[in-house]
């Protein structure tokens, strides 16, 4: 091989490092890759979508423009698991209804969420929410945490349940932006 084809070889290799180096980095600490466990989310996300999340905890939240607020999909580790490091395999998906400083209510009768004692406008849930909270929750959504369900109301088990309650802000692993997989399903979030 010539000086020539040895300098191509090397440059092409060089390249091929710089970009994984950069795939990994990104997917590392800016973006993660999920896959949609269950119909939760229907129809916003479906089983089996594979969907792109910021990596909220290593800066989001540190950008005031970026922070949660009502309506963001979000990806959150149990509480179980949130001394160990995150494990994208045993988040959950879901919207974010409530956070702190506000009020949420369900009537269960006319299945309406109602935020700060206005009806929410949900153009994106798959059912209706009949199902009341199953626990004491506070007056007001304390500082640090936020009330989530997911968009199909009627299977969903979320801030609702005494098993989940309020999500602490710290087990929020970032911000669901779009789904990617299946082709035919990609779409933004926002």
């Amino acid at each position: 091989m010539n000086r020539e084809n040895k300098s191509i070889v090397l440059q092409c290799a060089k390249s091929i490092f710089c970009s994984v180096s950069v795939i990994v980095l990104l997917l590392t600490f800016v973006f993660r890759l999920a896959v949609v466990d269950g119909p939760s989310m229907n129809n916003t996300l479906k089983n089996g979508d594979t969907v792109v999340i910021t990596n909220y905890q290593s800066f989001f939240k540190y950008i005031p423009s970026l922070e949660l607020k009502q309506g963001d999909v979000v990806a959150a580790a149990p509480d179980a698991f949130s001394e160990n490091e995150y494990k994208i395999d045993n988040a959950f998906i879901k919207r974010v209804i409530a956070i702190e400083g506000q009020t949420v209510g369900i009537d269960a009768d006319k299945g309406q969420v109602y935020v700060d004692g206005k009806i929410i406008n949900e153009p994106y849930i798959s059912s209706k929410t009949l199902n009341g909270i199953e626990w004491d929750i506070p007056d007001v959504i304390p500082k640090g945490k936020v009330f989530v369900m997911g968009d199909n109301r009627a299977v969903s088990v979320d801030s609702r349940s005494v098993r989940i309650q309020l999500v602490d802000k710290s087990n929020i692993i970032g911000k669901v932006q779009c789904a990617v997989l299946p082709f035919e399903r990609f779409s933004y979030l926002y």
